[in-house]
């Protein structure tokens, strides 16, 4: 259910919390989670509320660029590429904003962001994983690669395991053969079988 429109205890406790998480050094995040379940919000709202609250009384928050949709697609293209190469999101982020870390977690927060949406579509749509976005044919190569890997490493656990299956049938044969020259009174010394 959506709440609506802050109480004056509710906006009471929003201060006490993120004042103290900022006198020690804590999580601001960490004081919109322990709120938002206090009172049944989510921590967006939370956080919103509070940023909200700060421009009322004229503290800066920083200023925030929103990306262009150029931009956003040309991180979303080489975001992507590098992924498909085998990068994490944090690596790829962090290549592409050449070592600065915030501008790494802008890139990797903003690619994120866009996931999700694709991500909803992708439940809704008919068409396969593979199908739905192009850069996923690198994916699709390295896992046919991995597969005939796979295949190769099982066929060759399979001519061990027919070696290993042979060498048993010998040895309970060669078990059988002692077990009835013993039976017979062989003893294992040469000419002992013959009498010589």
């Amino acid at each position: 259910m959506r709440r609506k429109g802050w109480t004056d205890e509710e906006n009471a406790l929003l201060y006490e919390l993120t004042d103290g998480a900022r006198a020690s050094g804590g999580s601001l995040s960490g004081a919109f989670r322990t709120i938002a379940r206090a009172t049944g919000r989510q921590p967006d709202s939370v956080r919103n509320r509070y940023y909200s609250l700060l421009r009322e009384k004229g503290v800066s928050t920083g200023s925030f660029t929103p990306f262009s949709p150029g931009e956003a697609d040309e991180l979303m293209e080489k975001m992507t590429a590098l992924i498909g190469r085998g990068c994490s999101v944090r690596r790829a982020a962090f290549v592409l904003a050449k070592g600065d870390a915030k501008l790494m977690l802008r890139f990797q927060n903003k690619y994120r962001a866009m996931l999700k949406p694709a991500a909803a579509s992708e439940k809704t749509s008919s068409r396969t994983p593979l199908e739905a976005e192009p850069d996923t044919v690198g994916y699709a190569q390295r896992l046919r690669d991995l597969n005939d890997t796979v295949k190769e490493q099982h066929e060759r656990f399979m001519a061990l395991h027919s070696m290993f299956t042979e060498l048993c049938g010998i040895n309970r044969e060669l078990i059988k053969r002692l077990a009835a020259a013993e039976e017979n009174g062989f003893t294992g010394a040469p000419g002992a079988a013959d009498g010589t």
